[in-house]
């Protein structure tokens, strides 16, 4: 897996301008508005795409037929690809929380809350659900048709939140509110975290199966 990741790692060295241009922007946005969210969702959707971006490099010319020439397995190839886009992740998620806590240093005016740390938590959470959806797709469908479900899915995923909050705005919610504000935090975190592991379990082994159907 080693010499995988540093594949992955060298592909992305081709990237790093434009990467380095999206984090200036960043911060420039958080120290001119103070835009937390926008710092923490560029940082994150830049590194989110990562792993799904060194997909595209392994099947151009046919880079499959010779990857597996080398002593891999597609089951370990498919493992590299989520602990790659993991690691991806955590790294954005670093990233926005050093991006924050270096402004709140230096800038007065900016008081880091616990709901700044909270959003960084939450974002990264949905990247490995928006993870666990695209590997799969991209995998089956490849990197071309996969960019055309990308757009898909996330338009489904804002159309579903716009129905959502119309439903809920028609329903009387205080109740469940209450019931959810006398839970611990760390319990309710706890809870998201297992759910999105379940979902990040089952999409590798989708993967795995598409991955093992696959012929070059």
């Amino acid at each position: 897996m080693k010499g995988l990741l540093l594949k992955d790692l060298s592909i992305l060295k081709t990237q790093g301008r434009s990467a380095v241009i999206i984090m200036a922007i960043a911060l420039f946005m958080l120290m001119v508005g103070n835009n937390t969210t926008f710092a923490v969702v560029y940082a994150n959707i830049l590194f989110v795409t990562f792993g799904i971006t060194t997909l595209s490099y392994d099947t151009h010319d046919n880079g499959y037929a010779f990857l597996f020439t080398l002593p891999i397995s597609r089951k370990l190839y498919v493992m590299e690809k989520y602990v790659f886009s993991l690691l991806s992740i955590a790294t954005g998620a670093t990233f926005s929380l050093i991006l924050m806590v270096g402004v709140s240093l230096i800038k007065d005016g900016y008081v880091l809350t616990t709901s700044d740390f909270a959003f960084i938590i939450g974002y990264a959470l949905g990247s490995m659900v928006f993870l666990s959806i695209m590997l799969p797709v991209n995998l089956k469908f490849g990197p071309e048709k996969g960019r055309i479900a990308m757009i898909i899915v996330i338009a489904v995923i804002v159309a579903s939140g716009f129905s959502i909050s119309k439903v809920v705005g028609k329903v009387d919610l205080t109740k469940l509110y209450w019931g959810i504000r006398e839970i611990k935090p760390m319990v309710v975190m706890g809870i998201l975290v297992m759910i999105v592991l379940v979902i990040l379990s089952v999409s590798y082994l989708i993967s795995c199966k598409i991955m093992k159907k696959k012929e070059f």
